[in-house]
């Protein structure tokens, strides 16, 4: 087949019209699920507790609709281009279903007087204190990484261990409030040993600060126990969710979520999981406070097993 210039405007403007068709489809379809947010949102108002926020008393997937099953397609030229239908169709869904928790999310501030934050999707109360006591090995590095939270917050007080099992054991028994853990440098990247001891301890991050030295910019995670260290702000937080999801389906869609809500992919790291072939990934992401409600709400809608390890300002 001979190419001319012809041939090739003609195909491009088939891609621009097609285009342009989707951008239709996708005005109308975000103008339904604005309509389907308001009466979601009032049932959701029913559901809003005094200090916590859980979707599993109403499925919000209940109230979205049904995306085609491309392995229930006959026709030959679509089963064809199966995989090219089916990526797509995965990603529109993980797209409208974002756009629906937006405006859930914003509907939910005038309906239910709700302050959209992370801290409601737990059963902690999210209290703002950040003072108390800190247990920390005694280095330099560590120290100066306790000055830094110190700056910040001044009744904080070192408490002094041995080791970072020790420190985690006197935040899990309730001896300190806090903790001060390593949990990545710009030589090894994450310390996947550290964030074991995050998850068996069940420990929250609530800051963090880069401390250099030797020329390695290390970050270091000040941890609480539960959720007190959220901080009620509209500036950019980050999130750190413990993500297990083995359907590359729920991978997709939310990559595509994360894009419409205007989150921040920050980092993806997979963590062997014992005994299995599987993995788990610890996920960093971005946004403020409000659209991380919105993410939340939208990993909860499409399924996605998660949970949640850090929100914090660095």
């Amino acid at each position: 087949m001979k190419l001319s210039f012809a041939s090739i405007k003609s195909a491009a403007d088939n891609i621009a019209r097609y285009i342009e068709k989707e951008a239709s489809v996708a005005e109308r379809m975000s103008a339904n699920l604005s309509e389907l947010a308001g009466f979601v949102a009032t049932a959701a108002a029913k559901n809003v507790k005094s200090k916590s926020f859980f979707t599993d008393d109403m499925p919000l997937e209940m109230y979205m609709p049904s995306m085609p099953d491309i392995d229930e397609v006959s026709d030959g030229a679509l089963v064809e281009n199966a995989s090219l239908v089916k990526g797509k169709l995965n990603a529109d869904k993980g797209a409208y279903v974002a756009d629906f928790c937006a405006k859930v999310t914003s509907k939910l501030k005038t309906v239910a007087k709700l302050k959209p934050s992370p801290a409601l999707f737990t059963d902690f109360d999210g209290e703002k204190r950040l003072d108390g006591t800190v247990a920390f090995a005694e280095s330099q590095v560590l120290i100066a990484a306790f000055l830094q939270f110190q700056k910040k917050n001044s009744r904080l007080s070192p408490s002094y261990v041995r080791s970072f099992t020790d420190a985690c054991e006197d935040v899990s028994a309730g001896v300190c409030d806090f903790c001060i853990l390593p949990i990545e440098n710009s030589r090894d990247g994450a310390l996947l040993t550290v964030y074991g001891l995050i998850e068996r301890y069940e420990l929250f991050i609530a800051r963090v600060v880069s401390v250099e030295s030797n020329d390695i910019t290390t970050k270091f995670a000040l941890l609480c126990r539960g959720f007190r260290g959220i901080i009620e702000t509209n500036n950019i937080q980050n999130i750190d969710l413990r993500l297990s999801a083995r359907d590359l389906d729920v991978w997709a869609q939310i990559y595509t979520g994360a894009s419409v809500l205007g989150i921040g992919f920050i980092k993806n790291v997979a963590v062997p999981l014992m005994y299995t072939d599987g993995y788990a990934h610890i996920c960093t992401f971005s946004a403020s406070g409000e659209t991380l409600f919105a993410f939340l709400l939208f990993l909860s809608t499409i399924r996605a097993d998660y949970t949640i390890i850090g929100v914090y300002e660095e």
